[in-house]
């Protein structure tokens, strides 16, 4: 159709015609297309969720709790995928080269995203250019314990074995550059003594070493180490953090018992890649704080010693991290630990 037609075509509508063609024109102008925002709405498909620790230990089972009540908000699918490994850097390496859609998110932690920046000068990320923050969700005070078996039934008497015999007491941890491995080497080197560190790649064979005897110790949190010490088959020497654990009252914190630069705490929460769009992290962020206020998770996270910890807002959490860069590569500059 040439221009001379379509404009006697047009000259034949009625009004009520060409009020339809703008209506229509308008709506096409201010549709999230025309925007560039995309369709379809976020999430369209299902969300993975990749996470730094084993399959199967305490971090996997709180992921999947969380995730569960979040996907009821989304409306789709979260597949929790475990990607262990150098602490974290596995897994924050490959959601890096993920699409900045929302559909791919990281659980980082203090291990991958701040005492990695000290211990790995090769760190295949940046943890404040490669990640858009979402928001923090919960926190695993670290604990020190000890097989039922063991000599040492206090932190006095574990010391003393290790000050008899340098590198004779050993001690594992979920692995290197952990609040277990920065804990350790301080607590070595407080005492003026040296003990072998022995990374695994969860906490769950590390665990299950020590109570085999093949370690002398384990430094985790209280989710890992709960029903060993119900069973009687674990013993609590001490809180490494500045305060007590709510769920083991009785056991004193490592500043409590001379240590005042040994408290750590573990805490994990949710990051997806750079440049993802403010929309969906708004929309994640909502959910998942929602998903860890829940009444049910809540509950279930307590009664295994873990501490719900979110942000006011996305931007709070790139602080936060921010600062414990700072904080804690401090620390581990301190303890001496290295990634080797």
């Amino acid at each position: 159709m040439n221009r001379s037609a379509l404009a006697n075509g047009m000259k034949k509508m009625n009004n009520k015609s060409r009020l339809h063609i703008l209506a229509a024109a308008l709506l096409f102008l201010v549709s999230p297309v025309s925007m560039g925002q995309g369709s379809p709405a976020f999430p369209s498909k299902s969300i993975t969720l990749v996470h730094p620790q084993a399959t199967g230990g305490p971090v996997d089972i709180t992921t999947r709790l969380i995730a569960q009540k979040a996907a009821d908000g989304l409306g789709q699918n979260i597949i929790v995928e475990a990607r262990p490994g150098a602490g974290g850097a596995v897994s924050g390496a490959y959601v890096k080269q993920a699409p900045a859609d929302g559909h791919t998110l990281l659980l980082g932690n203090h291990v991958s995203l701040a005492i990695n920046v000290a211990l790995m000068p090769k760190l295949p990320y940046d943890p404040l250019r490669d990640f858009t923050p979402v928001t923090l969700l919960w926190n695993n005070p670290t604990l020190l314990t000890v097989a039922a078996s063991s000599p040492a039934r206090n932190l006095k008497e574990l010391v003393a074995m290790a000050q008899k015999a340098p590198d004779a007491v050993s001690y594992a941890t979920a692995g290197i550059g952990t609040t277990g491995h920065l804990s350790g080497t301080l607590l070595a080197s407080s005492a003026m003594t040296s003990m072998v560190h022995v990374p695994y790649k969860g906490s769950v064979e590390a665990l299950n070493d020590m109570l085999s005897g093949r370690v002398d110790m384990y430094l985790g949190s209280y989710a890992s180490v709960a029903t060993q010490h119900k069973a009687g088959k674990i013993r609590l020497l001490a809180a490494v953090s500045q305060k007590r654990n709510a769920m083991a009252p009785d056991v004193q914190s490592m500043p409590e018992l001379g240590y005042p630069d040994i408290h750590f705490d573990s805490w994990f929460g949710i990051l997806a890649p750079a440049r993802t769009p403010q929309v969906p992290v708004q929309r994640l962020f909502d959910e998942f704080v929602k998903a860890v206020n829940n009444p049910e998770v809540q509950a279930k996270l307590t009664a295994q010693g873990t501490v719900t910890l979110t942000s006011a807002s996305p931007a709070e959490f790139g602080s936060f991290i921010a600062g414990e860069i700072v904080r804690l590569g401090r620390s581990a500059k301190l303890s001496g630990a290295t990634a080797d």
